[in-house]
């Protein structure tokens, strides 16, 4: 369970997560003895009726076994989820970032211990648990069969009666016991594996390992293909023919699971965490969790928004490689250029709209082409060049576009707006407004002025209206106003 695992976020210990999440943390401290983060176990069924709300998305710093003599067990681990039921055994390891919903019925056992009990106080610093199914890159659920299932029930029973008896007292044996087990387990699992994996398998297996293990240092796909001496491109493919997914998507994904974990298991308030770090906003985190859950998602209000600019400044780091400007300057450039771009548009299209006004009155009005007629065409091509120079100045800075990789672009449809769409459409409305606004400048008559003002004027708002990220718009969903 859920202990405090740094001291740049502060997550909740065992008992604080149960008293959140159970109707009754005094039966839940009864059946978890002392230091459960070292090692506890209980039955199925004792535990999980005492959970009547959903466990969000948490990590431990230990691994957990669920084991079900009947009925089932759901639980989410990471992106995907999984369904156990009677001699399976589904484990979350340590790290992994796990959930599940109260509801079950089912017997069993859940098992939870840390690697210090494993390894034991003699051990050096740098040992590691020998048993390949409790890595990042093992199966989550092994299958037992029927003989390893009777033996399995028994450890686990023994070890209950030993817990719930003598508690840790005797660690030494505690340790037999969960070896013992832990044994069995591998050798299921060893026979339990698949035929050896293809060069794809083993290689998105890897790179899932990476991504678990260095997420918070590093989000390009071309990082990870560096470190396994491979191309960006034949990750990719590795990954998307293994997962249907490409790498750039299962990193937003696991971003995006650890900014749920931060919201909630910090204990930071929702809306001065970010700011107590010198961390002023997320740039990446909020298009990745609207893209998931829709643009106002239930689960993700505005306070959880606060939580997940919270989490963003390690997104943002990645930005500061491909310029020489401090964190803060860049941030600050961006949220700066962001807020202008938002206003300035509001300016732009009432600009526009104006002029193809004045032009179409004119010109169905066979009206004379006047200083301010002429004054507000100007006026518009002026603002309208403006807007595109914040709007390039923008693309220059925004981590949106730094994560940006075409060939993951059908599986990132916003990064594809922003990255491609939006800048290619903005460019050409300006340049339709800019040879419409010169082209009337050059007419001899009123008329021929007016005619060529309202047509090109009315193109270009046509691309502009397309390329905007409206909150209804199909392509991409952004609010009216940004700061």
């Amino acid at each position: 369970m859920p202990t405090a695992a740094s001291n740049a976020i502060k997550t909740y210990r065992m008992m604080e997560y149960v008293r959140r999440f159970t109707a009754e943390p005094a039966a839940v401290q009864q059946l978890v003895l002392a230091d459960p983060g070292q090692f506890f176990i209980v039955a199925v069924e004792q535990l999980y009726p005492l959970f009547t709300q959903a466990v969000p998305p948490s990590r431990a710093t230990g691994h957990s076994l669920v084991y079900v003599t009947s009925g089932q067990a759901r639980m989410s681990i990471g992106n995907d989820s999984y369904t156990v039921g009677p001699h399976e055994m589904l484990i979350a390891r340590a790290g992994q970032v796990y959930s599940f919903e109260p509801g079950d019925v089912n017997t069993g056992f859940v098992c939870h211990f840390h690697d210090a009990i494993l390894l034991g106080q003699a051990a050096p610093a740098e040992a590691t648990v020998p048993f390949d199914f409790l890595h990042f890159w093992g199966r989550p659920v092994i299958e037992l069969p029927a003989q390893t299932a009777q033996f399995v029930g028994q450890l686990l029973h023994r070890l209950l009666v030993e817990y719930t008896t003598h508690g840790l007292t005797y660690p030494a044996v505690v340790r037999a016991y969960l070896l013992a087990l832990l044994h069995e387990l591998n050798r299921a699992h060893t026979t339990d594996a698949p035929a050896p994996l293809s060069a794809a398998a083993a290689l998105t297996n890897h790179f899932k390992h990476l991504v678990a293990s260095s997420l918070k240092t590093t989000h390009r796909v071309r990082d990870y293909a560096e470190w396994l001496n491979i191309s960006p491109n034949h990750l990719s493919k590795c990954v998307r023919r293994v997962t249907g997914k490409s790498p750039a998507r299962w990193i937003e994904e696991s971003i995006v699971l650890e900014a749920k974990v931060l919201l909630f298991q910090s204990k930071w308030s929702v809306g001065g965490g970010g700011r107590g770090r010198g961390h002023r906003g997320c740039f990446l985190l909020q298009p990745a969790v609207q893209e998931a859950h829709g643009p106002d998602p239930a689960g993700f209000s505005q306070a959880a928004y606060s939580v997940l600019e919270l989490a963003g400044w390690v997104l943002t780091r990645r930005c500061v490689a491909a310029a020489p400007l401090p964190h803060h300057l860049r941030g600050r450039m961006y949220l700066t250029l962001l807020t202008l771009h938002s206003l300035v548009r509001w300016v732009l299209l009432l600009s526009i709209f104006a002029s193809i006004f004045r032009a179409c009155r004119g010109w169905l009005g066979r009206r004379p082409f006047t200083a301010f007629d002429n004054t507000l065409r100007h006026t518009t091509a002026t603002v309208a060049h403006g807007q595109l120079m914040l709007g390039y100045g923008l693309y220059l800075v925004s981590p949106v576009i730094a994560s940006f990789h075409l060939r993951d672009a059908a599986h990132a449809p916003t990064s594809l707006f922003f990255g491609v769409q939006h800048v290619a459409l903005m460019t050409l409305a300006i340049t339709v407004l800019t040879i419409g606004s010169a082209l009337a400048k050059r007419q001899t008559t009123d008329q021929a002025k007016f005619r060529t003002m309202a047509l090109w004027f009315a193109l270009a708002l046509v691309l502009i209206l397309v390329a905007i990220p409206w909150p209804f718009s199909p392509l991409a969903q952004r609010p009216l106003l940004r700061f």
